[in-house]
């Protein structure tokens, strides 16, 4: 649904517009800001935004460091651009609520019995390293999203992010003067096809496949790395 739709259906002149998923998830910790306050918590300055985690991007769906890493003192979270969904057992309100959770309660708790407490609280379900959102809590963030308007996001997917060359480089060694060199097996057929043997540009000797057995020696060349 786009922004000119959402606010037809919605008939409400005052929805917010938002072009930038980061003046999005700013606005929702505002909102989400109000009700942790009123639990009794302080919310420290924090920064959001949509990225990558440092690690396992295929799992972590948040992350928060801490401001002790920035370098002007403030709190970052980061929402994984792999979500979309907004009202998901898993999704960006729930990870947004979770990830809060540390900024409150500081990365030193982890997940231990003081963030436990805070997702008890707040709303939110579930072991405290994969928290889902509560039913109180998804009817809060629902009545939220009518100041908000529709997140300025689309569902990135690594389906067709990691694409792999064809070329295998093979490792080649020359026995007389040990020079090692990769070549494509391209070359091979061609120099094999011309009756030719590679070689040598050091001592013109006959290069040969280094521990054919050896699959190590194969390499497939990445365009992209994870």
């Amino acid at each position: 649904m786009t922004k000119k739709d959402y606010r037809e259906a919605t008939q409400d002149p005052f929805v917010m517009e938002h072009d930038t998923r980061e003046a999005w998830l700013t606005r929702a910790a505002d909102k989400l800001g109000g009700h942790i306050k009123g639990l009794g918590y302080t919310i420290p300055p924090i920064r959001l935004s949509c990225g990558f985690p440092s690690r396992s991007i295929r799992k972590v769906l948040g992350e928060t460091w801490t401001s002790e890493s920035s370098k002007d003192g403030t709190i970052e979270i980061f929402i994984s651009p792999f979500l979309d969904s907004l009202y998901d057992a898993q999704g960006i309100w729930s990870v947004l609520a979770h990830e809060l959770g540390h900024a409150v309660v500081g990365n030193k708790s982890k997940h231990n019995t003081t963030f436990k407490a805070y997702c008890a609280k707040v709303g939110l379900e579930g072991p405290a390293k994969a928290t889902w959102i509560g039913p109180d809590l998804l009817s809060r963030c629902k009545e939220y999203e009518s100041s908000l308007g529709p997140y300025p996001h689309a569902k990135l997917s690594l389906a067709d992010a990691k694409k792999k060359q064809s070329t295998r480089m093979l490792k080649m060694v020359c026995p007389a003067c040990g020079l090692v060199v990769r070549l494509a097996q391209k070359w091979l057929t061609e120099l094999a096809e011309l009756k030719h043997k590679p070689e040598c540009w050091l001592c013109s000797g006959v290069m040969v496949p280094d521990n054919p057995e050896n699959k190590e020696n194969d390499l497939d060349i990445d365009t992209e790395k994870e």
